[in-house]
This record gives C-alpha cells, structure tokens and sequence, in this order.
C-alpha cells in the first residue's frame, strides 16, 4: 500500500486476511509522520531567535535614530551658542574700540587744552616780565611784588598736578596701564619725563611735543637725552622702541 499527502501525525496501517478455513487474521503498523524542517520546533526555535532580533534591532535602531537626532539638536544649539558667542565678542570688540576711541579723543582733547593753556600762560608771564621792567624804572615796589605772586600762581598753574593725573589715567586706559608700568620701573622720572614718554608712545614728532610741555625743541631734545641716560640705554637702542616694549 502506498499513501501520499499524509500530513504530519501518528498513524496505524492495519491489515486483516481471511484463510481458507475462514479464520480472520490482523496485523497492524503504528508509524509517525514528521512535519517538514520548516515547521520543526528546532525550526519555531529560530523564528523566535530571528523575531527577538529583528526587534532587537529595531529598538536599537530607533534609540541610535534618536540619539542621532539629539546629538544634531545639540550640535544646531553649540552652533547657535558658538554664532552667539562671536556675536557677543564682537559687539564687545567693537565697545572697546569705541571706548578706546572716545578714551583717545578725550585725551587728544586734553592735550590740546594742555598746550593752549600753556602758550596762554606763556604770553601772560611774558607780558608781566614787561610790566614788571617797566615798572622797575617808576621804582613801584608794590605793584612788583603783586606782578611776581601772579607770576609765581602761573608757573603753579603751568605744572598742571591735576591735569596730568587725568592725562595719565585716561592714557592708562588706552595703553594698558603704561603710565602705571612707567612709574613701577622708573619712579625716578619727573612730570615732564612721564609725560614725554607717554608722547614718544603717541608716536609725536619733537615739534608736535615741543609746545605740549611748554618748552623749546632743544628742550625737548634734552628730555630724551636725559631719558636715555635713566633708562640706560646705548646708542644703538631705540627710545620709542623701550617704551612701545614697556
């Protein structure tokens, strides 16, 4: 007996004969027909290894598709920190270089009424010398003495203490405390020393210095010599070089 498209189960053939004496004989076979590999435990055993994986992988996949989206948010935001930030530097950068420039200003400014000042003052104690001649003559020992107390207050007046004070701390705000360097390294220097220095900072020719400290061009030229000589520098050393290097 053949049999085909049996699925798979447990099956029992039975066989019965007849014999000549009429006596009835059976015979059985028991015999089990297994599924096919595809649908073997070992075989659900993998489609549940295979399935865990798959979602598995999808878990992981969806947790690295976040973490990729958080880490681009995060990057977008440093970016946008980062823009800020030179934004900010840069809005700072241009306030210092305004302050810098009005800071500047304001000492070109006082610089001018410095020298003004200076050259006012001047013609008054030249024309005082000529009263007080003139006076001389007439013998008028009263109003000498009064011509050479308004003579004695303008030379006060010239030395300007408060002047240079303000000279020195708006110039300490444009040139990185350099006049509070000058003074640290070389307290030695007097008024018209530190002032010097700080023109030859400036870059000011010795005519341009010449009626800021209300002296003559040799005069000028005697500061700096005397400067080279405190600062002990030779002959092949550069003043302005020293002080733009202080």
């Amino acid at each position: 007996k053949e049999f085909s498209d049996l699925t798979e189960g447990k099956y029992t053939f039975e066989v019965k004969t007849v014999g000549v004496d009429g006596r009835e004989l059976s015979d059985s076979i028991t015999f089990r027909i297994l599924p096919p590999w595809y649908r073997t435990w070992l075989a659900y055993l993998v489609y549940l290894l295979m399935a865990l994986l798959i979602v598995w992988y999808l878990i992981r996949y969806d947790k690295r598709r976040v973490q990729r989206k958080e880490l681009k948010a995060v990057e977008e935001k440093n970016k946008e920190v980062d823009q800020m930030k030179i934004e900010i530097s840069q809005l700072e950068k241009d306030k210092m270089e305004l302050d810098i420039k009005h800071k500047s200003q304001e000492i070109a400014n006082l610089m001018v009424n410095v020298a003004r000042k200076n050259e006012v003052l001047t013609e008054l104690k030249n024309d005082i010398r000529a009263v007080a001649v003139k006076l001389d003559r007439t013998n008028s020992a009263d109003c000498k003495r009064q011509l050479l107390l308004i003579n004695n207050r303008i030379d006060s007046s010239m030395e300007g203490d408060e002047v240079l004070k303000r000279f020195e701390e708006q110039f300490d705000l444009v040139n990185n405390n350099f006049m509070a360097r000058l003074r640290k390294l070389h307290p030695e220097l007097n008024q018209n020393e530190r002032l010097m220095c700080a023109y030859l900072k400036m870059d000011l020719t010795t005519k341009e210095i010449a009626p800021l400290l209300n002296i003559s061009v040799r005069g000028v030229e005697t500061i700096r010599y005397r400067l080279r000589k405190k600062f002990d520098l030779r002959r092949e050393n550069s003043l302005t070089d020293y002080l733009n290097n202080l």
